[in-house]
């Protein structure tokens, strides 16, 4: 047992030194203060392949070295004030990340049946459970209006008036009709359904990003926002097309990855889409304290946070799947 403990510490070691050795790996970009770093790559191999214990304890190592002056945070900084910049949050998120993966690996399971169709399914909730959302908040306004309850609300449903709407509580909107229009129809009724709907709903709200990118630009509704103007008042009309179509084409890819996955014997579609899980964990957090930091508005920091490294960040995630696949740590920390 000492034994066994003592190499998982080393891996832990391991991981922790390879992931400061690639963050020297850094691209700026010019619209967010958040680089693009290979960090997230050990990040989610670290999880998968050493489990939820090790592979965080190797993601906590890591932010003490950085912490304490060993320049091996993105771009070689260091240093308490890089964990508490506008980036800081993707930093936090690691051990939480790492821990999440290797909890969701922890057990094999028998792979669910998985299609296109269910696919479908799952994302017309999003849609199906918006629209009611929309015409319950509808009712609630018109009853309150014609009541004279509220004199001074305004009861107007135009692109204009939904971009005004908080970003968070749309968000938070949408989330909860998936909760309820999926109970309500029995999609995520019973305890296997439950599981499943965990099981993919990372994976599914990655997705709904995309959507809500393409639905944005294809209707200029005005949801997103770089500063004070809205993401598609600064494109002009051919980036915008470009915007949708590349959106459009990025929702039929991420369909297409996950039904090869499923077909496939280099991937395990578990341990893809626990990587999914542990990758909105890091943005969720990244987005949260580059919220505090900045104090912009939560569509601009869903477009200088999230949005430009989703692709990427998918790359990356395909990459440590398919070496988690081949390199069975674990067989060496026994």
């Amino acid at each position: 047992m000492e034994k066994q403990k003592l190499k998982g510490m080393v891996f832990a070691a391991l991981f922790a030194a390879l992931t400061g050795a690639v963050a020297w790996f850094k691209i700026p970009l010019p619209f967010t203060p958040v680089p693009i770093t290979l960090q997230t790559l050990l990040v989610l191999m670290s999880g998968a392949m050493l489990g939820a214990y090790y592979g965080a304890l190797a993601m906590i190592i890591y932010l003490v070295l950085g912490a304490i002056g060993f320049p091996v945070f993105a771009g070689g900084s260091s240093g308490i004030a890089a964990l508490f910049g506008p980036s800081g949050g993707y930093l936090f998120s690691y051990p939480l990340a790492a821990y999440m993966i290797g909890l969701l690996t922890a057990k094999k399971e028998i792979r669910e049946k998985y299609s296109i169709k269910s696919t479908f399914n799952d994302f017309m909730l999003f849609i199906i459970g918006l629209l009611v959302s929309a015409v319950l908040i509808s009712l609630f306004i018109l009853i309150v209006k014609l009541l004279h309850i509220m004199p001074g609300l305004v009861f107007s449903i135009t692109p204009t008036a939904i971009a005004n709407v908080n970003f968070l509580k749309l968000i938070g909107i949408f989330i909860l009709s998936y909760f309820i229009v999926g109970f309500v129809t029995g999609e995520i009724q019973g305890k296997n359904k439950l599981k499943s709907f965990f099981k993919y709903f990372s994976f599914n709200v990655i997705i709904s990003f995309i959507i809500l990118v393409a639905v944005d630009s294809l209707f200029k509704i005005g949801f997103l926002k770089l500063g004070n103007k809205t993401m598609v008042s600064v494109l002009s009309e051919q980036q915008r097309i470009i915007l949708v179509t590349v959106s459009l084409i990025v929702l039929a890819l991420f369909l297409l990855l996950i039904y090869y996955i499923k077909k496939s014997k280099s991937f395990s579609l578990d341990v893809v889409l626990a990587m999914f899980a542990g990758t909105l964990i890091i943005y969720f957090l990244g987005a949260i304290q580059g919220k505090f930091a900045t104090g912009l508005p939560w569509s601009a920091i869903f477009v200088g946070w999230v949005l430009p490294f989703i692709i990427g960040d998918t790359l990356k995630l395909i990459v440590a799947a398919w070496i988690a696949n081949k390199v069975d740590a674990k067989k060496y920390m026994k």
